[in-house]
C-alpha cells in the first residue's frame, strides 16, 4: 500500500527532472578538449540527470508492463465475470430445475395419498363382496322370474286374442249357428264313459267344457284343479285328460257313481227331451257356420255363466 501511494509523487518528480533536462542546452566548447588527465570530473548535476533518466526509463519499462499486466488481468477480470454469469445462470436454472422437482414432489405424494385413500375404500368394499354376490343371485333371481311372467303374458295375450275372436263371430251370428234336424225328435244319449274319472281319477275335456264347468259338475273348485294338474291359467284344451279328483281318492271312490251328478243331469236331459225344435222342415238339412268349424278347437276359459 505505501508504494502505490508514493509512486504517483515519484512518477511527478521523474517527469520535471525531464523537463528541467529538456530546457538546460549543453556549451560547445570553443577549444578542443583537454586530454584526459586535464579534463575535469562532470559536474554533480549532470550525474543525478543520468541517473534519473535512468530511472525515468525504467519507470516507463514497469510502467508500460504495469499497462500490459493490467491489460492482462482487465481481460481475465471479463472472462470471470463472464464466468460468473455463466454459472449464475446455471444456479438459477438448477433453481427452476429443483422447484420442478420439488413440485412432482408434492404431486406425487398426492397422488400416492389419493392411492392410500382408494385402496382402503377398496378394501372396505372387499369386506362387502359377499353380501354383492348375494345380491347379484337374487336379482338373477328375479330376472329369470320376470322373463317366465312376460313369457306367460304373451302366451295368454295370445290365447286371450284368439278368444275374442272366437267370440266376436258368435256375437255376429247367433242365428247361423243354430242347426235344423230332421222330422225326428232328438234321442237324449246316454251319458259317456268321458264324464265318469278313470282309474287314475282323469276325465277327457269335451268341446265347451271350462275349469269353471269341471268344478261345478265334481264339486271342486278351480283352485284345485289347477293344483291337481298344474296348470298356470284356466285355459284347457279340448281332447286332453285332466285330473278332476285328489290324488289319493281311491279306487272305490272314482267306481261308485255321485248321487249328486245324477241328480243334476237328470233335470238337464229331461229339458233337452222337452225342448221344441224351431224352425223345422222336412228339407232342411244340418248347416254349421264357418266360425263354428274355425273354432271348433279353440281354447276356453272358465268364466262363470
Amino acid at each position: 500500500m505505501t508504494r502505490s501511494h508514493s509512486f504517483p509523487i515519484f512518477l511527478g518528480s521523474c517527469v520535471i527532472l525531464l523537463l528541467g533536462a529538456c530546457v538546460h542546452k549543453p556549451v560547445k566548447p570553443d577549444a578542443e578538449p583537454a586530454p584526459m588527465a586535464q579534463m575535469a570530473p562532470p559536474p554533480p548535476q549532470t550525474v543525478l540527470l543520468q541517473e534519473a533518466r535512468s530511472e525515468a526509463e525504467q519507470l516507463r519499462a514497469e510502467l508500460a508492463s504495469l499497462k500490459i499486466l493490467m491489460a492482462k488481468q482487465a481481460g481475465e477480470l471479463r472472462t470471470l465475470q463472464e464466468q460468473g454469469q455463466g454459472v449464475q445462470k446455471r444456479e438459477q436454472e438448477r433453481g427452476m430445475e429443483i422447484q420442478n422437482i420439488r413440485s412432482e414432489l408434492m404431486a406425487s405424494q398426492s397422488e400416492r395419498d389419493q392411492l392410500h385413500r382408494r385402496n382402503m375404500e377398496l378394501e372396505g368394499q372387499i369386506g362387502g363382496l359377499a353380501n354383492t354376490n348375494q345380491l347379484v343371485t337374487e336379482i338373477q333371481t328375479l330376472r329369470t322370474s320376470f322373463q317366465q311372467m312376460m313369457a306367460n303374458l304373451k302366451t295368454l295375450s295370445s290365447d286371450l286374442t284368439l278368444i275374442k275372436k272366437a267370440m266376436h263371430v258368435t256375437t255376429n251370428s247367433p242365428k247361423a249357428q243354430q242347426t235344423a234336424l230332421p222330422h225326428q225328435a232328438p234321442s237324449p244319449s246316454a251319458p259317456s264313459g268321458a264324464d265318469h274319472p278313470n282309474s287314475h281319477g282323469q276325465v277327457v275335456i269335451q268341446e265347451g267344457d271350462t275349469l269353471w264347468k269341471l268344478a261345478n259338475r265334481y264339486h271342486v273348485s278351480i283352485d284345485q284343479l289347477k293344483d291337481w294338474n298344474h296348470l298356470s291359467s284356466d285355459l284347457i284344451m279340448t281332447g286332453l285328460r285332466l285330473r278332476v279328483v285328489a290324488p289319493d281318492t281311491t279306487q272305490e271312490a272314482l267306481s261308485s257313481p255321485d248321487p249328486k251328478l245324477t241328480n243334476v243331469e237328470a233335470p238337464v236331459q229331461a229339458e233337452a227331451k222337452a225342448a221344441p225344435l224351431k224352425n223345422h222342415t222336412p228339407d232342411q238339412q244340418l248347416t254349421t257356420t264357418p266360425g263354428q268349424t274355425e273354432t271348433k278347437n279353440l281354447l276356453s276359459v272358465s268364466t262363470p255363466k
